[in-house]
């Protein structure tokens, strides 16, 4: 049942009311290093890819720690939003994280916060590129359900978290290829023993 185009009973409540935003840091861009000293930094160009190569070895307050899984969005031209996948990691100025202040409405706040921001997208405009600042995201509005699809809440929970453990299985394989592989090219690792059973659409007729 719905009253003016919104279901009965569920409520807009302010972004700021159901998650913490977390900026990114300012760190000192001539102490970023790809040698793996220090911890990994993850900037705008990361979060659509969801991982990093880059490394600093300043450290900030730990209020600017990125955990796997936690939610970010980037802050200038193409305003990315994704989970990050990689291990933990500083986050830059220009990038925030959204995280929602009860479990429950974790999954359900990411999807919800996606339409108001791909909207700041298409309506903000610049000289050269779009700049997301606090007072959008501060503006949001997120539409609520009431108690009674908490089981919902649960369901959209458990399948991020699946979504979540099968892309960390996925990059836990690439690492296993990409170290497999060399070997395997060049004969280092041998196959002639494996004790392979082809499927029968593979198998000589």
């Amino acid at each position: 049942e719905f009253e003016k185009g919104v279901p009965k009973d569920w409520t807009y409540v302010n972004l700021l009311e159901l998650a913490d935003i977390t900026y990114g840091y300012a760190f000192d861009s001539s102490k970023f290093n790809t040698e793996g000293i220090g911890k990994k930094i993850i900037r705008i160009r990361n979060i659509p890819i969801s991982r990093s190569s880059d490394y600093t070895d300043e450290v900030p307050h730990d209020k600017y720690l990125i955990q796997t899984g936690d939610f970010l969005v980037g802050m200038d031209g193409d305003f990315h939003m994704n989970r990050w996948f990689d291990e933990e990691s500083y986050l830059v100025q220009r990038s925030c994280r959204i995280k929602s202040k009860l479990n429950i409405h974790s999954a359900y706040i990411r999807q919800a916060i996606k339409a108001p921001i791909h909207f700041f997208q298409s309506t903000i405009l610049g000289a050269t590129v779009g700049h997301l600042g606090a007072k959008h995201l501060n503006s949001i509005e997120i539409l609520i359900p009431n108690s009674e699809h908490e089981s919902l809440f649960l369901e959209l929970n458990r399948l991020d978290e699946l979504i979540l453990n099968l892309e960390l299985q996925n990059r836990k394989l690439e690492v296993m290829r990409d170290s497999l592989l060399p070997r395997l090219i060049s004969g280092k690792l041998s196959v002639e023993n494996l004790d392979i059973h082809f499927p029968p659409s593979m198998q000589e007729q």
